[in-house]
């Protein structure tokens, strides 16, 4: 029964920072007599304190991400009126331009007529019969025929974003952190400028970036997304605009996040920001692909293609028929196997296969036998964590800390990398994330241990995996950098990410 209260200290000094050594004293006094109601008192006390902790955790989290879903809203609703960005060199010359719609203009014509403009206003800061309004030295709102153009000057260069509405505080602020970070990362080349636009090609991932540019994107929903395997964890918000965004895909291919609200507020009558603040919880999942107009046709047919041999594969998983029969082998066995890989990744199944390939005749009964045994074994290991975690969920976080958690999920993610079920490894992958971020808020030092130990397997992965590739071992090798994956999402290195699957689908191909 003590055995329960031996972390009691422990867990006092993790909540209060070691703040209150006469409590502690109390305890190990408590502890040493076994004094077991006091101690019952004193734990029930700290399990109260940990769940007060984290609902206020919980409702700074939720109040933070409600904040930047409004903010992404207003951007959103922003797009809908921008038309143009162009920065000007000082010359008159127009240096770049960004076109938010496929409105054509000149951009040289127009670079110039705003200099001009800007030259008067500067030289005789009286206001001409086009309607202007002063805002700093540097800056004014500029309503010329039906645009509203908002001027901004910096010493080598100026900035004009032309739209169809007067701006909101949020581009406002927009348009001034894209002034700060082009004149931080190009002052100097606009100095020595020569002609040559090449220098700002990386401009328009800037403009995208800070305006939020992809939300007014064609969004489709990844070829490779199971929505049957998450709906069940959605809100039926969530599960509506899903129904929704089929509909729209069946029809055209792909959706705007403007169809969406405007179908479903006209269904629910649901305010337009709940919908979309529901579809970006969607988003956080990773559930969409995302691209710009000029590249609709060719991301649509690399999705055809993703889906047609996604078709193949399930005609060939309804079948079950990932092994023929071998000689010497039961045909029952030879069903569990099939029975078992059609649940498993590609990647897995092929892993098998060559396995199978590479044994003597003779061996391979046992070797498929062994096999089997090992997945039914790791299977009762699954389902026993599984049920660990329900009761987590269940008894709302009261009976296990978020490390405790951070570690069974690990345990589940690796079974089902054992067991070769990748798709479900990666949902996991996405909760020990998010599980994470919760526990940097919560126990910087604990969130730490575990960055340390992500970070070791991250290498260790990807040396088996470059390992595999030089022994020739190409499936083992992918298979060990799908871990390594895994690894870096878990920490939020997209960027590792990105190239670690780069080089997956390489091997693949």
């Amino acid at each position: 029964m003590a055995e329960k209260f031996e972390n009691l200290i422990l867990t006092l000094n993790r909540l209060t920072g070691k703040k209150y050594p006469e409590i502690e004293k109390i305890i190990q006094n408590a502890i040493n007599e076994l004094d077991i109601p006091l101690l019952t008192d004193f734990f029930h006390l700290l399990d109260d304190f940990k769940n007060i902790l984290y609902n206020m955790d919980q409702d700074i989290k939720n109040k933070n991400k409600n904040k930047k879903y409004l903010m992404l809203f207003q951007k959103f609703n922003d797009l809908q009126y921008l038309d143009h960005l162009m920065v000007i060199h000082n010359s008159g010359i127009a240096i770049y331009n960004y076109s938010f719609t496929e409105k054509y203009f000149d951009p040289q014509l127009i670079s110039g007529f705003l200099t001009a403009i800007l030259s008067f206003q500067e030289s005789t800061m009286i206001k001409s019969e086009i309607s202007s309004k002063v805002i700093s030295q540097s800056s004014f709102e500029l309503l010329y025929a039906n645009f509203i153009i908002l001027l901004n000057s910096s010493k080598y260069f100026k900035v004009a974003l032309i739209m169809e509405k007067k701006p909101s505080n949020s581009i406002r602020k927009s348009l001034f952190e894209f002034i700060s970070r082009f004149q931080n990362k190009y002052d100097k080349l606009i100095q020595d400028y020569s002609g040559n636009v090449e220098v700002f090609k990386d401009v328009d991932k800037l403009v995208e970036e800070i305006f939020s540019v992809s939300l007014g994107w064609p969004h489709r929903i990844k070829s490779e997304i199971n929505i049957k395997k998450i709906e069940k964890n959605l809100t039926n918000l969530q599960n509506l605009i899903l129904n929704v965004i089929n509909d729209l895909q069946e029809e055209t291919e792909y959706f705007l996040i403007s169809n969406i609200i405007e179908i479903i507020k006209k269904q629910k009558n649901i305010p337009e920001d709940k919908i979309f603040s529901a579809f970006c919880e969607l988003d956080q999942k990773g559930l969409f692909l995302k691209f710009p107009p000029e590249k609709m046709v060719e991301t649509l047919e690399k999705e055809k293609e993703k889906i047609s041999i996604k078709e193949i594969d399930a005609s060939l998983d309804d079948k079950i028929e990932i092994i023929s029969s071998i000689e010497g082998v039961p045909k029952k066995l030879i069903e569990k196997i099939n029975n078992h890989l059609v649940k498993t990744s590609y990647i897995y199944q092929k892993m098998i296969i060559e396995n199978i390939i590479s044994i003597p005749k003779k061996e391979k009964n046992k070797f498929l036998k062994d096999k089997y045994n090992k997945w039914t074994e790791l299977e009762k290991q699954k389902k026993f964590i599984a049920n660990k975690l329900a009761k987590y969920e269940k008894n709302n976080n009261n009976n296990i800390n978020i490390s405790e958690k951070i570690n069974y999920l690990i345990e589940y993610k690796e079974l089902c990398e054992e067991l070769g079920y990748e798709e479900e490894a990666d949902i996991i992958s996405e909760n020990i994330y998010e599980s994470l971020n919760f526990l940097k808020n919560s126990n910087l030092n604990e969130y730490k241990n575990f960055l340390n130990q992500f970070n070791k397997l991250l290498s260790k992965y990807i040396e088996n995996a470059e390992f595999d590739i030089i022994n020739k071992k190409v499936l083992n090798g992918a298979f060990n950098y799908n871990k390594a994956v895994r690894i870096a999402k878990q920490i939020g290195n997209i960027e590792m990410a990105n190239t670690l699957s780069k080089i997956v689908l390489g091997i693949e191909k």
